[in-house]
């Protein structure tokens, strides 16, 4: 048995058949991917890989010191630095120029969620918020289940033709076509209440004050660390 920080999605259907943070199946560490049955569609086709299956041989824990590189404090430095960046490009009405810190700030979020949950004393790290902030978290995690980090089924640009001034907005989870016909997924009843038909770049700012109230760091200071992270020149 192994610990992966990753899910296993059915290749027909998109059925979450089994997600990480914790103990993978003996299917999936044994043979470094899932055989199982799809209990929405039921189908037993190969499913999705983790990036984890890479070290399949070898011990797939997560090691003491690879937890001190990657805790909660990093990871959300890392969005909030992706989101300065898309702010920018927002404000300066450059659509085009927002989707890719959009894409990866959404990403960094999905990241530390895992992390808060993985280091979390209780069942859920949520537990003990104010409800609002418990179902922006929760509809954030039925969005990820449904995209698999294909956010721009999600997404919709609001502006039009030539005129860039305009945001994203966030889709109906239901036109998805990975979400199983009549099958409640999670988080999708706090997804259509809370991020349905909002702007994104709004539901960013209340991720960043969610996010920022985690982290063992002072705001300021993660705020510091994302903006130095933001100018340093990209690794070769």
């Amino acid at each position: 048995m192994g610990e992966f920080d990753d899910r296993f999605a059915c290749a027909d259907c998109g059925e979450v058949l089994w997600e990480g943070p914790g103990e993978a199946p003996a299917e999936i560490t044994a043979l470094g991917e899932a055989r199982l049955s799809c209990p929405a569609c039921g189908s037993t086709a190969r499913t999705g890989q983790s990036l984890a299956t890479v070290s399949v041989g070898m011990s797939l824990a997560v090691t003491a010191a690879a937890r001190q590189v990657v805790n909660v404090n990093r990871l959300v430095t890392g969005f909030v630095s992706a989101h300065n960046r898309f702010r920018i490009a927002a404000a300066g009405n450059r659509p085009g120029d927002t989707l890719y810190p959009l894409f990866e700030a959404l990403n960094w979020c999905v990241a530390a969620d895992a992390r808060l949950t993985k280091d979390s004393a209780h069942a859920d790290w949520t537990t003990g918020l104010a409800q609002c902030d418990v179902d922006l978290v929760a509809a954030l995690r039925g969005a990820r289940n449904v995209v698999h980090h294909r956010w721009e089924t999600l997404l919709e640009g609001t502006w039009t033709g030539d005129d860039p001034r305009g945001s994203w907005a966030w889709q109906p989870m239901g036109q998805h076509a990975l979400l199983p016909k009549g099958k409640a997924r999670y988080g999708s009843t706090e997804y259509a209440a809370t991020l349905q038909g909002q702007d994104v770049e709004r539901s960013l700012d209340k991720l960043r004050r969610v996010l920022l109230a985690q982290t063992s760091a002072r705001a300021s200071d993660i705020e510091s660390d994302a903006t130095t992270l933001a100018s340093k020149p990209a690794s070769p």
